[in-house]
């Protein structure tokens, strides 16, 4: 391989890391946002709703995560609030 090519390589494979590592930040960012955003509706949801099993909060996706945000302080039974984040 001349140098020239060899360089041209080089400079491709340095911008695709950078590529790769900014891309890998922004997804770090997201999950902690969404962590965050789980925890503070864990403490909201265990003081609503005690004596229920809110483990299955951990496991939501962002669209269930919109849901609970909209829905969390409607007055209406656990039931009904599960089954209208799993909607």
């Amino acid at each position: 391989m001349c140098k020239k090519l060899r360089e041209l390589v080089e400079e491709e494979r340095k911008e695709a890391k950078q590529e790769g590592v900014k891309i890998g930040e922004e997804r770090g960012e997201k999950r902690g946002i969404l962590k965050g955003k789980i925890e503070t509706l864990m403490k909201i949801l265990i003081k609503r709703f005690a004596n229920e099993n809110l483990e299955w909060v951990k496991e939501c996706n962002e669209e269930q995560i919109e849901k609970i945000e909209k829905n969390i302080f409607k007055e209406i039974s656990y039931k009904d609030f599960y089954q209208l984040v799993h909607s």
